[in-house]
C-alpha cells in the first residue's frame, strides 16, 4: 500500500486545531496541530497512524491491522464525473466520458454506488446520457437530468434499455430541480423557468424570468435562481405554478451554484478581476438587496449543499495557466491543478476561516450531504475535465 505523506503545511485553516488532507493520489489523513491524527477516536478508528482510502491502516499504526472503511474514496477510475445526488441508501452521478471530436459528443454514463460502498465497482444505470448535462435530481425513486436538447429520467434501479426521454428538441437547459410539484428547468435561451409534470416535458409551462436563469433551487413554495449579473432572483409559486410573481433580490456577481435549506438560499460566486468569489446567503423570506457573506476569498464555487447548520462547498482553487481539451480554458483564466478544496462554514458565516474537509483536490465538482457524510466528485490527478479517467467519488465525515 502506498504510504501517505503528511505535510504540516497542509493545515491551511489558520489557527485550526486539525484538518483533513486528501493527497493528489487520493489518500486521506486527519492532521492535528501537533502532527498527530485528529478525530480518529471519534470515528472509531485507531488513535494513531495514517489512513489510506481503502480503509487500511499504514504500517505505523499501533493497531497493526485493518480499520473499518469510514473515510475517503468511494469510487475511483471514473471518466470526468459530474453532478452528484443522494437518496437514503445510494450515491448517483454522471460520468461525462472523454469528448469525441468526430461525434461532437461525450458518451456518458449514469452511475450508482451504495453509500456503504460498492467494492470500487459502481453499477451502470444507463449509457450515452451526458452530452452537456445538468446536475442530477432524485425524487420518488427516479433520477432526472437534462442533456443536450433533451430531458431524461431513469429509475434508481436502472434503465438498461436507455433513459426515458421526457422531452426532445428543447433548449439546452442549464440546471434542474425537482419537488412534488414537478420538474423545473433553467431555460437561459428564452429567459424562463420551464415546469413539467413527471409524465413528460413535451409542453412545459414557462415562467418568464427577468433574466436568463443559470442555476436554480426550490424550497417548496418558491424557485430561486441566478443569472450572470443578477446574483439572486426569486419567483413565488405558492406550491403551484398557476400564478407566479418574480423579482430580483440581489443584483451583480457571477453566480455559479445555488442551494437551499429550511432557512436560507445560498449562492456561490465566481471571482471576477480583483473581486474574490464568495458564498452569500439570503433568508427564504427575502433580503434587502445584499447577501450576507458565508465564506469569501474563493475562486469558483462549483457546488453548494447545506444541512441547516453548515454550508458545504467545493472551490476550484487558484487560477493559472489554462487547462482543458484542445487548449480551451476553463472558466476564469484557467486553474492550477490540485489547488481545489472542499470546506464548510456555519450558515451564519465563518469570518473567512472555513473548516477544511479536503485540500489539494483537483477540480472538485458537485457536492451533497446527508446526516453524517459529505460526498463530492473530482478529477483525481488529471487536470483536463474533458478527458479524465481518474475521476473519483469521495465520501468524508461531516
Amino acid at each position: 500500500m502506498r504510504r501517505l505523506v503528511l505535510v504540516a503545511a497542509l493545515a491551511w485553516a489558520a489557527g485550526a486545531g486539525a484538518c483533513t488532507v486528501v493527497s493528489p493520489e487520493g489518500e486521506v489523513a486527519h492532521v492535528a496541530a501537533d502532527g498527530g491524527d485528529a478525530g480518529a477516536e471519534a470515528e472509531g478508528l485507531p488513535s494513531s497512524g495514517a489512513y489510506a482510502l481503502d480503509g487500511e491502516v499504514a504500517a505505523s499504526s499501533s493497531s497493526g491491522g485493518p480499520a473499518p472503511r469510514s473515510v475517503g474514496l468511494l469510487v475511483s477510475g471514473q471518466s470526468s464525473p459530474f453532478g452528484i445526488a443522494l437518496d437514503a441508501d445510494n450515491v448517483y452521478w454522471l460520468n461525462r466520458g472523454t469528448y469525441s471530436p468526430d461525434a461532437g459528443t461525450y458518451p456518458g454514463q449514469l452511475m450508482k454506488c451504495a453509500k456503504a460502498g460498492c467494492g470500487g465497482s459502481p453499477t451502470v444505470l444507463a449509457s450515452g446520457v451526458s452530452n452537456l448535462p445538468t446536475r442530477l435530481a432524485v425524487y420518488g425513486g427516479t433520477i432526472y437530468w437534462a442533456a443536450s436538447d433533451m430531458v431524461l429520467s431513469c429509475s434508481t434501479d436502472g434503465c438498461s434499455g436507455g433513459p426515458t426521454v421526457l422531452a426532445s428538441s428543447v433548449p439546452n437547459y442549464t440546471d434542474i430541480a425537482v419537488d412534488a410539484t414537478g420538474i423545473y428547468l433553467a431555460n437561459a435561451i428564452y429567459d424562463a423557468i420551464d415546469v413539467c409534470p413527471f409524465a413528460g416535458c413535451a409542453a412545459p409551462m414557462a415562467i418568464p424570468t427577468p433574466a436568463p436563469p443559470s442555476v436554480i433551487a426550490l424550497d417548496g413554495t418558491n424557485v430561486f435562481f441566478s443569472s450572470n449579473g443578477a446574483a439572486l432572483l426569486w419567483c413565488a409559486f405558492g406550491g403551484t405554478v398557476a400564478s407566479t410573481d418574480c423579482s430580483t433580490l440581489v443584483d451583480g456577481g457571477a453566480p455559479t451554484a445555488i442551494a437551499t435549506d429550511t432557512t436560507n438560499v445560498y449562492v456561490g460566486m465566481e471571482a471576477q478581476g480583483t473581486v474574490s468569489g464568495e458564498i452569500g446567503a439570503c433568508p427564504l423570506t427575502g433580503c434587502s438587496g445584499t447577501l450576507s457573506v458565508v465564506s469569501a476569498s474563493l475562486t469558483h464555487v462549483a457546488g453548494i449543499a447545506s444541512d441547516g447548520t453548515n454550508v458545504y462547498y467545493t472551490d476550484w482553487g487558484a487560477t493559472g495557466p489554462a487547462v482543458g481539451a484542445g487548449g480551451t480554458p476553463l472558466p476564469g483564466t484557467g486553474l492550477v491543478p490540485g489547488s481545489g478544496r472542499v470546506a464548510k462554514c456555519s450558515i451564519a458565516g465563518c469570518n473567512d476561516a472555513p473548516t477544511p474537509i479536503a485540500g489539494y483536490v483537483n477540480i472538485p465538482q458537485q457536492i451533497a450531504v446527508d446526516d453524517t457524510t459529505v460526498y463530492w466528485t473530482d478529477y483525481g490527478s488529471v487536470a483536463d475535465p474533458n478527458g479524465s479517467d481518474e475521476g473519483r467519488v469521495m465520501a468524508l465525515p461531516k
